[in-house]
């Protein structure tokens, strides 16, 4: 499949697929069990949890049995061709999650080995990998050709359903953005007061504030003692932030300080996030600020993606998003963008989707097993 994409007047970055459309572009690898002897063998592995050593292990299946030099065994349990697609979801100029790669097998169940694992699901959400050898000879065993390293990866993701048919098991394989389905944020208060909040703020999340925001609303957490005694205290992001730049009250700006704040004064607490007053206001109060700046502030667009995928959400390591692209999307969206978010609940995809399609960015998972973004440039 071609891994770019052009159109009149158009141009992807970051060399991800793309359609302008919502349609399906399958990559198929025709190799089925039965098939005459075929240049290479498809290999799976998928973690799955056992119950019975407390622990995750792999397990390794091909369409036969195959044992290589170091001892390693894939069990003949695959019984179809592997299909790998991405689909197109969103109209060109849009933005949001342009494509989801899915791999759909069906594995041997003839002897009921994954009835347990699908009612319980043991597998679910863990990692799984594709990979092709060459199988020169069609024979009960094979050692496949070689070392396993210099194995071809198809594939790298994770296990995104499992399901029974007769004397088949159906796994469903899916990118990384399979675990975007998840609370965008995990800190919740707890409601003990201080910096966890009032009684009423228990098992609410805690405010998230990414890159510049303006007229923002922070979460009151009540009378706090940061070190000028108590005073009302406001947070916009769960943690600590470059800085508020103006607070104000029914609209009106106040004071900054430095020092104890008095009446129509404020003072910055930025390594809590929070700012506090130094009278009892008596109407709405907002802010001005720019956020979160722990490991550094982020206030472009790739930024604020990134810091919601590695800080926020699933947390994804650093290796799961792929930099160039995200290099390449600084370089093209370079001005400061922000997001916020209260003390409610949104899950991760929603609200990296509010950022992509306010900013006509895609975000797709790639078959290497990372997250790239992409935009367009429009051609005069």
């Amino acid at each position: 499949m071609n891994e770019g994409f052009a159109a009149i007047g158009y141009v992807a970055l970051a060399n991800i697929p793309f359609t302008p459309t919502p349609v399906t572009l399958p990559i198929v690898y025709p190799l089925e069990r039965g098939d005459a002897p075929a240049p290479v063998a498809t290999l799976i592995d998928a973690d799955m949890y056992d119950t019975g050593l407390d622990d995750v292990v792999t397990k390794l299946w091909a369409e036969r049995p195959m044992i290589y030099p170091d001892n390693t065994v894939y069990e003949a349990r695959l019984k179809s061709r592997v299909e790998i697609e991405q689909s197109g979801l969103d109209s060109i100029g849009v933005g949001g999650r342009v494509a989801l790669t899915i791999s759909t097998l069906e594995l041997d169940n003839a002897d009921n080995e994954f009835n347990a694992p699908i009612a319980q699901a043991l597998s679910l959400g863990r990692r799984a990998l594709i990979r092709t050898m060459p199988a020169p000879e069609q024979t009960p065993s094979d050692c496949g050709g070689g070392d396993l390293a210099n194995a071809s990866v198809l594939f790298t993701g994770i296990v995104a359903a499992m399901s029974a048919g007769r004397d088949v098991m159906t796994l469903t394989l899916s990118d990384l953005g399979e675990r975007l389905n998840v609370p965008l944020q995990a800190s919740l208060y707890a409601g003990t007061g201080g910096l966890e909040g009032t009684e009423d703020l228990t098992g609410v999340p805690r405010p998230v504030a990414l890159g510049f925001t303006f007229n923002s609303t922070p979460v009151y957490i009540g009378l706090v003692d940061l070190g000028d005694g108590l005073l009302p205290t406001y947070q916009s992001n769960w943690r600590q932030i470059l800085g508020h730049i103006a607070v104000r009250e029914r609209g009106v700006t106040m004071t900054k300080t430095t020092s104890a704040p008095g009446i129509g004064e404020w003072r910055d607490w930025p390594a809590s996030g929070a700012f506090q007053l130094g009278f009892t206001p008596n109407g709405i109060v907002t802010c001005d600020l720019r956020g979160d700046s722990a490991g550094g502030y982020r206030g472009t667009t790739a930024g604020v993606i990134e810091r919601m995928l590695i800080s926020l959400g699933p947390v994804f390591s650093p290796s799961d998003i792929d930099s160039i692209s995200f290099s390449d999307l600084d370089a093209r969206l370079p001005g400061e963008m922000g997001w916020r978010r209260g003390a409610e609940y949104i899950s991760a995809v929603d609200a990296i989707e509010e950022v992509l399609a306010h900013s006509g960015v895609w975000l797709s998972g790639g078959r290497n097993g990372t997250l790239r973004v992409s935009a367009i440039d429009v051609h005069h």
